[in-house]
């Protein structure tokens, strides 16, 4: 029996990606795409994936859904507490504290009091989280 052993594609691979920017570069690595390529694939400008990649610079919230739908995966550590649920939810629908207080009509301190674990989210945080 003959076992083959996959070769990386590039030196510096990043096997066990930390930050979003290495989880881009292993992702876009992983499928051969160029960064111009995966740019144009979430519609950013052609510099943009570089910057992200070399962490020159870091994706804002609203670019998130993009990102995690190009992964295909939740690229973030997942918090299993009802707080950590939420930002979960924010961060897939690329919402900021801001934003998403704003669609609730609450005050954005009690969204980081709620996924700080430092009180627990009223019932229509639960019932619009459910839904959407």
């Amino acid at each position: 029996m003959v076992q083959t052993v996959k070769k990386p594609p590039v030196s510096g691979f990043p096997w066990y990606p930390k930050t979003l920017g290495q989880h881009l570069l292993k992702k876009r690595l992983e499928l051969g795409l160029t960064q111009v390529e995966v740019a144009r694939k979430l519609n950013l400008g052609l510099q943009t994936i570089s910057h992200w990649e070399s962490e020159d610079n870091i994706p804002s919230i609203y670019h998130y859904p993009a990102i995690i739908n190009f992964l295909g995966y939740y690229p973030f550590r997942m918090d299993e507490t009802e707080g950590g649920k939420i930002k979960k939810f924010r961060f897939e629908h690329g919402l900021s504290k801001k934003n998403f207080a704003k669609l609730l009509k609450i005050h954005v301190q009690y969204v980081e009091l709620v996924e700080c674990c430092l009180c627990r989210p009223n019932k229509n945080i639960l019932e619009y989280i459910k839904m959407n």
